[in-house]
């Protein structure tokens, strides 16, 4: 496993988010089959968008920080096919933790995670909340984790 480094950007209007596009189309409209109107979403331009690209500036993963309900989340968290199982989406998972606490200055993150990787979130400190199924076009259940 290789090093990566992280971009993040605010709304649509720049890079960061064009490169994520690029991930989130891939993984989620064409791996996955959602809909593409419902993939991309009112917030996206409210949200943090980031990348990480290997040391050769490829990106092979992205994720979104946003705020709904009072409550930050999470969302759209996604890895390249090609780069999966070797500890990439735990280097994201960690990355955004830690822009979420040190930068933002938030210590409580939720997320929605599909089923099969529910697991995955548990290893990762994360809490499932009980009955709390989340209506998406993937199943998914609602998790959180207190960053301290």
């Amino acid at each position: 496993m290789y090093s990566l480094s992280f971009q993040v950007d605010f709304g649509k209007d720049n890079e960061v988010f064009r490169k994520a596009l690029l991930i989130r189309e891939e993984i989620f409209v064409k791996e996955q089959k959602i809909n593409i109107e419902d993939e991309f979403d009112e917030y996206d331009d409210e949200s943090f968008h980031v990348i990480g690209s290997t040391k050769d500036g490829v990106v092979i993963c992205c994720a979104r920080i946003i705020k709904k309900n009072n409550r930050w989340y999470f969302g759209r968290i996604a890895v390249n096919l090609h780069y999966r199982e070797v500890g990439y989406a735990s280097k994201l998972l960690k990355f955004l933790e830690d822009y979420l606490l040190n930068t933002l200055g938030i210590n409580t993150v939720y997320l929605d995670a599909q089923f099969p990787v529910v697991y995955f979130y548990e290893k990762m400190g994360y809490i499932l909340i009980p009955d709390e199924e989340v209506k998406a076009v993937i199943p998914c259940r609602l998790m959180f984790k207190e960053l301290w």
